[in-house]
C-alpha cells in the first residue's frame, strides 16, 4: 500500500501543479472573459407584444394581403425598445425616447390569408413618449409610439404607424421608466391604433387600418442575448480543456509497482 502511494505521487506530470506558468487552459478562460467584454449584447431592451382589433379597414391597393384585412380581424405585433436611449424630454413627468436603429424595432404582422402571404411592416425609427401626472396629450397617463418618417415594406410605403394608449387614471402604467405593465381596462376613448400608407408604384392606391389595442404586455425574456451565448460557448470550451487527464505513464507505474 505504501509503494502504491509513492508511485501515484510520482506519476503527477511536471508543471501540472497549481502556481505554474500560464498555460493554454488558462488562456482559454481569459479568452472567454474577453469575449464577454468585446461582444455586444442586447440586455438593455424591453419588448412588448401587442394585438389590435381592426375597426376600420380600407385597402384601395393591389396588395391582396392588405385587401383581405376585414373589420374585426385581430393583428399582432411587437415593440422592442433600447432602454439605454437618452430621455430627450426635460419635463420631469415625461420620458421621450427616439429610436433610430436596432435593437429597437416596431413591427406588425398581417396575414396570411389563404393563398395571400404573410406581410410584416417594421421600422427601427420611432418615437416613444411616456407621460404621467397629468402630462399626457389626452389623459393623465399616456404611452404613445409613433414612427419617425415614412418607411417601405412589401412594396408599400407606410406613412403612419401609431400606438396610442391614454388613460385618465394615475394607476394606468406600472413601473418606473418603461412600464412593466399596462392596465388596458383603464384606457380612455382617445386610445387608438393606426397604420396608414400607400403603394410605392401606384401613388393613388392606399390603405388605412384603424383599431383598438386589445393586448399590450411585456414579452417573456426566453432568448439569451448574443453576449451570453458567446460567453457560454467559450466557457464550455474552457471547462473541456480543464478536464483532468490521466497521466500517460500511470498504468506503467502501477504495473511496475505490482512487481515490488
Amino acid at each position: 500500500m505504501r509503494t502504491r502511494s509513492i508511485v501515484a505521487r510520482g506519476c503527477i506530470p511536471r508543471g501540472s501543479r497549481s502556481g505554474g506558468i500560464l498555460d493554454g487552459r488558462t488562456l482559454l478562460v481569459v479568452a472567454a472573459m474577453l469575449a464577454v467584454a468585446t461582444t455586444p449584447g442586447y440586455a438593455s431592451t424591453i419588448t412588448y407584444n401587442f394585438a389590435v382589433r381592426i375597426g376600420v379597414a380600407v385597402a384601395n391597393i393591389q396588395d391582396l394581403t392588405l385587401q383581405s384585412v376585414q373589420v374585426g380581424d385581430v393583428l399582432h405585433g411587437t415593440m422592442t425598445v433600447d432602454t439605454s436611449l437618452p430621455d430627450v424630454n426635460a419635463a420631469p413627468a415625461i420620458g421621450q425616447y427616439l429610436a433610430s436603429s436596432a435593437p429597437s424595432a416596431l413591427s406588425l404582422t398581417i396575414g396570411p390569408y389563404g393563398a395571400f402571404p404573410q406581410e410584416t411592416y417594421a421600422t427601427s425609427s420611432f418615437d416613444t413618449r411616456i407621460a404621467e401626472n397629468g402630462s399626457g396629450f389626452f389623459g393623465t397617463e399616456e404611452l404613445l409610439t409613433l414612427n419617425e418618417g415614412s418607411f417601405v415594406a412589401n412594396g408599400n410605403q407606410v406613412d403612419t404607424f401609431e400606438i396610442r394608449l391614454d388613460s385618465d387614471s394615475p394607476s394606468f402604467l406600472s413601473g418606473t421608466g418603461f412600464p412593466t405593465a399596462v392596465d388596458l381596462g383603464l384606457l380612455n376613448g382617445h386610445s387608438t391604433f393606426e397604420l396608414i400608407g400607400r403603394s410605392t408604384t401606384r401613388l393613388h392606391d392606399g390603405f388605412e387600418f384603424v383599431g383598438s389595442i386589445t393586448e399590450f404586455e411585456v414579452a417573456p425574456d426566453v432568448v439569451p442575448e448574443p453576449g451570453s451565448l458567446v460567453f457560454l460557448g467559450s466557457g464550455l470550451v474552457a471547462l473541456l480543456a480543464n478536464r483532468p487527464r490521466r497521466p500517460r505513464h500511470l498504468g506503467k507505474g502501477l504495473s511496475n509497482a505490482s512487481h515490488l
